[in-house]
């Protein structure tokens, strides 16, 4: 317990943050499929027919990138969590500590789904930003405190 006290507030590594980030990843899969069954719900109360909706790549990729995109500004602009930082113990804050707007939150989750490997720049970055901290002026940091929503 003593570890974790000293690592409040400190900027998350390439690892913890990988982590967090397969999470959420595996929770947008689930929320896309959630979505698909809601169709195919849908669809069938109307024509007794039950299938899931089949997507091309391309409309699948979109689809999934909104979602993500839609679940990290919310998880960012509230709490500062996703499920998979609330998991591992991070929070994304702005540089000063504060919590993410929406719009800074928007902006955060658009960089990650226009050019993912911007991430990658947390492995050689000596304050663990990635290019979309960088840009929006964000950082990830250990967080094990529970704050509800706009604390």
């Amino acid at each position: 317990m003593k570890h974790a006290k000293e690592m409040q507030g400190v900027r998350a590594g390439f690892v913890s943050r990988t982590l967090a980030n397969g999470l959420d990843a595996v929770v947008v899969l689930a929320l896309e499929l959630a979505l698909l069954l809601l169709i195919a719900v849908v669809r069938f109360l109307f024509t007794r027919l039950f299938k899931l909706p089949m997507l091309g790549p391309t409309l699948n990729v979109i689809v999934y990138w909104v979602i993500a995109i839609i679940y990290m500004t919310y998880g960012w602009s509230s709490t500062g969590k996703t499920f998979g930082k609330q998991l591992v113990g991070l929070r994304a804050v702005s540089q000063d500590g504060e919590p993410l707007s929406g719009s800074r939150a928007f902006l955060r989750a658009l960089l990650y789904a226009i050019f993912l490997p911007g991430f990658a720049l947390v492995l050689v970055s000596r304050k663990n930003l990635s290019l979309q901290d960088h840009l929006v002026g964000s950082n990830v940091v250990y967080d094990w405190r529970y704050r509800g929503l706009g604390v």
